[in-house]
């Protein structure tokens, strides 16, 4: 038997390499070499999903089976086309093709045939109305998606909540009013599903329906991002299920795909695959979307345990004998990864030469061949696809595979990472009448971990909920040409600011404002060594722990992690009911950074009389002397109302990076516990002292004068406007001049070493 084979993407790669024991074709728009190495023909054509082109070259071959991989052949019609011709094809028609040509009629589909309960709330939208829409934004209580209904490649759906909703506008007027189809636009809102995705693809001959293996599937670029692309990778458990699935929620699965082939085959058979994108939700399973077609790369997780010839199952499919056949799959774990350009979805590098790694786990997906010469498509360049027994030697084994390969190419390293842990508490446990709420803890992991791994970069090889970080320093080294790199660890905690914080701003902004507080003030105590923070790791303890609030600080974690690029790589949530007071939080911080040794600051060894201080504005008190502002606004309390009381520590990482680049520095100070008779003389030399000039700004004057503190008292305890001090060459005086402010000279040492006028 001949197999036609469309395409020459990742999918049809994996098809290929399945039909062991058939003679193969493929028709594509460009050499993979992969596939051309393996089929008995491959015919290049420019234009791939042109109907006659196509039609012609295969009424020529006269193949006894049609393979359709790609979703653009079925929106064509080349099905219908085909059949008419004599052709069968492993792909439903045109009109059953609609269960995913147009998210409408899937939805619709499924409301007219009884099985709405599997449907979100949805609104269909054929013009921009913006109070209409708006009013549908409030009725999701700003957590929606948005849907354009017609074919987009996985890249069409976007995800919004109470930060971003605004954004919605933008996207569904930018559907709406889409003026390059002669097709009328529309497009799906719909509620924002909460749970856990999962994809059931089966096997249809119309009559009969196999069932593969259940896969995880990755669709986001990139964790916290609301663009969703062809899908970045997935993953398959040793049982076909997964851990968060029970046995009623696949049979549930099964049941509604059998139900749907049967209903969209009441007069034409719909053979080939039937693809459904499902979530397992408090109020039971939902569809998310359903395709028809092969998923990619869920198929090459798929095919990577199949034993079972893929050209047998064909042949069932195409007999309408799916019955008669046994179809068997190897009982392991399987991880697959996707590496893409540059720049992808929305600007990918394309038509760039590439050094292709030659290993046996790649396939080849984004690239063709030309004079010998391997060069990116734009689209997903290579898919990484491996099994074993054990997942967490697995992750490690995949990612050990992808250093091999181009450093240039984006890919996802939490995929894999994480083992799924189900704790089923039947009745309240004895630690908990103590006052320790085990199932509030598990929340708190399971809410956090996109936020935590959203700020995971190619240098994290360690699993999602391990004993230890694991982050490959040896690669940073290697990929940042550092020849004598130290490294540089340091830690601190925003001690009682978590009081007045919360009271002032409120839970929610308040415990954002502290998770920022935290990294950006232990960025800045290893940036006085001239290094650039790697990762980060926290300790949050309360009197009692709450899955909500604990979002909240992550929250300002990972934002503040992401400006300063670097990882949130772990941390430790504590319930200590006897130690804490309910809704007080100790939030405490461990960082690690980098710095070459030549370019590492040192101001004991580097400066020198005469040199000229600068000082940097901080946002107010940042995270030190909140015990006495708590004083002083007791007696006080319009004084909370001061601008900046509890704003949050400011990262001085961008100015001093900028500084770097334009003059040297000698030394810096970050004014923090001690103010500046502390802090200055850990940098100085012991023969140097400084001389300092210094206006105390606000909110730090309002609190003296009314207060009643001294001015020494104050400089000791606070950083009085300046959060960091530079010091450098007096010649370096004009640049720093038009930034920041002259505070001093370094002088002799004459008794005091640090004298404030």
């Amino acid at each position: 038997m001949d197999f036609c084979i469309l395409g020459s993407g990742g999918r049809e790669c994996g098809i290929v390499n399945s039909l062991i024991n058939f003679n193969t074709f493929c028709i594509s728009n460009f050499v993979n070499k992969q596939i051309k190495d393996i089929v008995k023909d491959y015919i290049v054509v420019e234009d791939l999903y042109s109907i006659n082109v196509i039609k012609e070259i295969i009424l020529e071959k006269k193949p006894n089976l049609v393979v359709i991989g790609s979703e653009k052949f079925l929106e064509s019609g080349l099905v219908d086309v085909l059949k008419l011709n004599g052709i069968d094809c492993i792909g439903p028609c045109r009109k059953l093709a609609d269960i995913e040509v147009s998210k409408i009629f899937a939805r619709n589909f499924l409301k007219f045939n009884d099985l709405e309960k599997y449907n979100p709330d949805y609104n269909i939208f054929y013009d921009y109305n913006y109070k209409t829409i708006e009013e549908i934004f409030k009725k999701f209580n700003y957590s929606f998606v948005i849907k354009d209904d017609g074919l987009c490649s996985g890249k069409g759906v976007r995800i919004y909540n109470k930060k971003n909703y605004k954004e919605g506008f933008k996207y569904a007027k930018e559907i709406l009013d889409n003026n390059n189809s002669d097709m009328p636009k529309k497009l799906l809102i719909e509620e924002k599903l909460i749970g856990k995705e999962f994809v059931l693809m089966s096997y249809c001959d119309g009559i009969n329906i196999k069932h593969m293996p259940v896969v995880e599937d990755y669709k986001k670029i990139k964790l916290g991002s609301d663009i969703n692309t062809g899908s970045m990778g997935c993953i398959i458990h040793q049982n076909h299920s997964l851990p968060f699935l029970t046995e009623s929620d696949l049979y549930e699965s099964q049941e509604l795909n059998k139900n749907i082939m049967k209903l969209l085959s009441k007069d034409i058979l719909y053979k080939g695959i039937l693809y459904g994108s499902f979530m397992k939700t408090e109020d039971g399973i939902k569809l998310i979307e359903y395709n028809a077609r092969f998923g990619d790369p869920e198929c090459l997780a798929v095919f990577s345990l199949l034993k079972t010839d893929l050209g047998i199952i064909f042949n069932a499919m195409g007999e309408t004998k799916l019955n008669e056949i046994e179809i068997e799959y190897e009982n392991k774990n399987v991880i697959c990864k996707y590496l893409v350009p540059q720049g992808y979805p929305d600007n990918p590098d394309k038509n760039i030469k590439y050094e292709l790694v030659d290993n046996e786990f790649i396939i080849q997906a984004g690239l063709y061949l030309k004079n010998d010469e391997y060069f990116l498509t734009g689209s997903r360049t290579l898919a990484v696809v491996q099994n074993g027994d054990d997942m967490d030697q697995l992750y490690l084994d995949i990612e050990s595979t992808i250093e091999e390969i181009n450093d240039n190419l984006f890919y996802r390293t939490d995929i894999g990472n994480p083992k799924e842990i189900i704790i089923d508490i039947e009745e309240e446990s004895l630690y908990e009448k103590a006052g320790v709420n085990i199932t509030e803890g598990q929340k708190v992991v399971d809410n956090i971990k996109d936020l935590v791994m959203s700020t995971y970069n190619e240098y994290v090889i360690s699993n999602w909920g391990d004993f230890g970080g694991l982050y490959n320093i040896s690669k940073y080294i290697k990929s940042k040409n550092l020849n004598n790199a130290i490294l540089v660890n340091s830690m601190d905690g925003v001690g009682t600011k978590s009081i007045l914080t919360t009271e002032i701003l409120g839970i929610e902004n308040g415990l954002r404002n502290l998770g920022m507080d935290i990294v950006n003030h232990c960025v800045n105590d290893i940036l006085v060594k001239g290094a650039v923070p790697l990762y980060f790791s926290d300790y949050v303890a309360s009197g009692k722990i709450s899955a909500e609030n604990m979002v909240y600080v992550l929250e300002g974690m990972t934002r503040a992690c992401i400006e300063n690029n670097m990882v949130l790589i772990g941390g430790e949530t504590a319930e200590m009911p006897d130690v804490y007071n309910d809704l007080n939080y100790d939030i405490v911080g461990n960082i690690n950074g980098i710095v070459e040794k030549k370019k590492m600051i040192n101001g004991k060894k580097s400066i020198k009389k005469g040199d000229i201080l600068y000082g940097i504005l901080s946002e107010g008190p940042q995270t030190n002397g909140y015990t006495l502002i708590r004083n002083i606004i007791r007696d006080n309390p319009e004084l909370l109302s001061l601008e900046n009381i509890v704003n949050f520590h400011k990262s001085f990482l961008n100015d001093i990076t900028e500084i770097k680049k334009n003059i040297k520095i000698n030394g810096l100070v970050h004014i923090t516990g001690g103010g500046y008779y502390e802090n200055i003389p850990r940098v100085l030399p012991d023969n140097l002292g400084v001389e300092i000039k210094l206006e105390i700004l606000e909110p730090f004057k309002s609190l003296m004068d009314k207060g009643n503190i001294s001015r020494l008292e104050m400089l000791k305890v606070f950083n009085c406007g300046y959060g960091m001090i530079v010091f450098t060459n007096p010649q370096n005086q004009k640049y720093m001049s038009n930034k920041y402010k002259y505070l001093g000279i370094v002088t002799e040492r004459n008794g005091q070493q640090v004298i404030i006028n």
